[in-house]
């Protein structure tokens, strides 16, 4: 028996070891990713595109695969274009355009050799009803065209019959009866069509094809949009870019788009840019490891390139200031554009939108430590562009402009220093500047102060609250007289909310007696840390979202 009972035992302490060894192996496989599959597939099995139109499409992967690589092929090239607008930040989404009537068939391969297909139906324009609105039958398809001289390019509507075309400056480009525009002279227009009531315009840039590249001098260079309040640097030579959120949009035709740029020698922190391509959404976090992040350490003019290796075509890219201009009296960074270069050549952008906000603030809209948990604030993980007035912005389709400086107030800073003050300020270049510039021409105008000025000990006393009132008045006051019909919204509470604070901007807004100046205070933004992260930022940027539905500006 007792022999018995040793031999069963043996019997299940080998088991048992078996079972240990299997388990060890399988927890391994899985670490390794041997038994994990990408399982990459398509979440439609088809779509359709028009002629000249484009789509995207995105891959999808299993829950535990986080390999988002992806192998893109179209076949045949001749129906479709097939292009991947950012392969660091989602290199599992591509943009499929159609170039002529036909099918094609986009295949997606995986890091493990899974491959994923996508049917791809490209209609000629004549075979859209869906795109064919009932009040009169014609569309834009695009807002912007760039054709070089000696070519020809056609009036981008759905649709043509009995339609009028008029050419608003003869002397750069002409239209004939059938919507063929004919460059004449470099430069800008704009052509109408008219039809049954309805009138489409269309901006229409004639371009030198044999110009590769742009230099600024401080001239009006109408083939770029400049976005945040900036100059012409004459001694660096540059356009520069000082607060968040700064920055430009450049069009052409090309694989590549380089430029010159450098930091003034005064800077003390590194700068950073996020790069966007052709649509890309510009309230999605980009690593600072991706190619579209651009780093300048150096001081010194260097050529940094934004994009390359695309398919050769018309292309559009926008370039964001990540970092802060001003933290207290440091100087942090600005950036200085000197030249743009492309193997093509340049086209004309899209109008600014037509709607316009200016935003005044502290760190909070400087987006500080907004890719942490807000309580670090490094220029690495910091990003303008994602704070609450760049995702409202976007969403809306609005030009933003900030100023904004980490530790400033209305009236004192956070070290109780009336040096840091939005009040001598507000209408100069920046922060280190006493040049006066214009500040007219926005639609909204967010204030985004305060806490600064409590961390500064303002609401101490009675005094020094009266001190504050009278700093926001005049603020207020010289904002108003540039931008006599914007709605001026003067908010407080992100963060934390202090009575004393809360109860002087109410009073500055009800003597104001404007009825254009609205004091809003949030609810929504908390952060433990001292300084709100991405959640926070989205959630500020739906409060003043549906602040802008209250006063109808959106």
């Amino acid at each position: 028996m007792a022999q018995n009972r040793r031999i069963v035992a043996c019997l299940l302490a080998s088991m048992l070891s078996l079972a240990l060894a299997a388990g060890v192996g399988c927890a391994k496989d899985q670490e390794e990713g041997a038994d994990v599959h990408s399982g990459i597939r398509f979440e439609e099995d088809s779509v359709t595109v028009r002629v000249g139109r484009s789509a995207d499409v995105l891959a999808v992967f299993d829950e535990n695969w986080t390999d988002y690589a992806v192998q893109w092929e179209a076949d045949p090239e001749t129906t479709v274009q097939l292009t991947v607008p950012s392969a660091s930040i989602r290199p599992n989404k591509a943009r499929v355009k159609g170039l002529q009537a036909g099918s094609a068939v986009v295949t997606a391969t995986a890091s493990d050799g899974a491959k994923a297909t996508l049917s791809v139906e490209v209609t000629g324009i004549e075979t859209e009803p869906e795109d064919t609105p009932e009040e009169g039958g014609f569309t834009l398809t695009q807002d912007v065209v760039s054709v070089a001289l000696g070519n020809t390019v056609q009036f981008p509507c759905a649709e043509r019959a009995g339609v009028s075309f008029v050419s608003e400056d003869t002397s750069v480009a002409t239209v004939d009866g059938s919507g063929v525009i004919t460059p004449v002279a470099e430069g800008v227009t704009y052509v109408t069509a008219a039809k049954d009531g309805v009138t489409l315009r269309v901006k229409v840039g004639a371009v030198n094809s044999s110009e590769r590249s742009i230099a600024l001098t401080g001239k009006t260079e109408p083939r770029i949009n400049f976005y945040g309040r900036g100059n012409f640097d004459a001694s660096l030579g540059a356009q520069m870019f000082y607060f968040s959120a700064s920055g430009f949009d450049v069009t052409f035709f090309g694989t590549e788009l380089k430029v010159n740029m450098l930091r003034p020698s005064s800077d003390t922190y590194v700068a950073y840019l996020s790069v966007f391509l052709d649509g890309e959404s510009m309230t999605e976090v980009v690593p600072l490891d991706s190619e579209r992040v651009i780093r300048l350490a150096e001081k010194e003019e260097r050529e940094y390139t934004l994009v390359s290796g695309l398919i050769e075509g018309w292309h559009t890219v926008k370039v964001r200031k990540r970092t802060a201009f001003q933290r207290g009296s440091t100087r942090m960074d600005s950036v200085g554009l000197k030249e743009l270069k492309t193997d093509g050549y340049f086209g004309y952008c899209s109008d600014k939108p037509s709607l316009r906000i200016d935003v005044y603030g502290d760190s909070y809209s400087c987006g500080y430590g907004n890719l942490e948990d807000g309580g670090s604030m490094t220029s690495e993980n910091t990003d303008g562009n994602l704070a609450y007035h760049a995702l409202l912005a976007n969403k809306i389709g609005a030009e933003l402009n900030v100023m904004a400086a980490s530790g400033w107030g209305v009236y004192r800073g956070n070290n109780g220093s009336t040096a840091w003050s939005w009040v001598n300020k507000y209408d100069k270049l920046n922060t280190m500047s006493d040049e006066v510039v214009q500040i007219g021409g926005a639609d909204v105008i967010v204030i985004n102060l305060g806490a600064n000025d409590v961390s500064g000990g303002v609401f101490d006393s009675a005094d020094e609250t009266r001190l504050f009132r009278e700093a926001y008045t005049q603020m207020l006051h010289g904002i108003r007289e540039q931008n006599p019909d914007a709605l001026i919204l003067c908010t407080y509470g992100f963060v934390a909310t202090n009575t004393n604070c809360k109860n002087a901007i109410r009073d500055v807004v009800s003597s104001f007696g404007d009825e254009k100046v609205k004091a809003y205070f949030y609810t929504t933004v908390r952060s433990s840390t001292g300084h709100p992260d991405l959640a926070n930022h989205r959630s500020g940027a739906r409060e003043l979202e549906e602040v802008f539905r209250q006063y109808e500006i959106i």
